[in-house]
């Protein structure tokens, strides 16, 4: 919800959280939400009549346009893990403070597209297992815009900076396009739970992991759905 995302202090000035186009599910017994999120600050503007009068507006601007998503993941972390690729603007996240330690992988490759910090290193070091970097690979290769990650708890939460919103139909796109757009950003999410939890194992560790906490307080449509019988159910003929 708005309160939870405001905690998480991941974004400079956030005065305003707004989303909407909300979809609840569960693949694989892996719990997720994801909406379309924009992020506002508040700032004010002084101006000047012809007769010298003055006047203090109110203004907002948007630092963050994009998908949010929020899934579990094995395992609990006692501090907070934030990875960053270096072309998600730095003015969108708040630039970790004191108590926090920069942290950088043995790959070359990993620390030029990706920053990471954590409260405790030895949480990055338990986040960023083989599979953790190739899911991120995973994303960033398959994504058109930048990408940010935040790790607490029990819970993975992603920004994904996007130029269209996950039920936008625009007067350019059918109706058809529009739906093979929305399988495209859902196999997304659903192709980085297979390399997480279900690539080459025999029992993946996945089963029923959720998070401590739903994103979907107030953030405008569901859709629960169980995704494990494919991504065409529920979207329409």
């Amino acid at each position: 919800d708005q309160e939870a995302l405001a905690k998480l202090g991941f974004f400079r000035k956030a005065d305003r959280f707004s989303g909407n186009d909300l979809i609840v599910a569960d693949y694989k017994g892996v719990h997720f939400s994801q909406c379309d999120m924009s992020v506002s600050e508040r700032y004010h503007v002084v101006e000047k009549d012809e007769d010298g009068h003055t006047r203090t507006r109110t203004l907002w601007r948007d630092i963050f346009k994009g998908r949010a998503i929020q899934c579990a993941f094995a395992g609990r972390l006692e501090g907070a893990v934030r990875i960053v690729r270096r072309d998600f603007d730095a003015a969108r996240a708040a630039a970790p403070g004191e108590g926090w330690h920069r942290v950088e992988t043995e790959l070359d490759e990993f620390n030029r597209r990706f920053e990471v910090h954590a409260k405790k290193p030895v949480d990055a070091m338990a986040i960023l297992t083989p599979q953790m970097i190739e899911g991120l690979f995973f994303f960033c290769n398959a994504l058109d815009g930048p990408s940010a990650f935040h790790f607490h708890g029990n819970t993975m939460y992603a920004f994904m900076q996007l130029g269209h919103e996950s039920f936008d139909v625009s007067h350019q796109r059918t109706l058809l396009e529009e739906r093979e757009r929305l399988e495209r950003d859902i196999a997304l999410i659903t192709g980085f739970f297979d390399i997480m939890y279900f690539k080459a194992q025999a029992e993946p560790d996945a089963h029923d992991l959720r998070p401590d906490q739903d994103m979907g307080g107030g953030m405008g449509r569901s859709a629960g759905s169980d995704m494990d019988q494919g991504m065409g159910g529920g979207m329409g003929n």
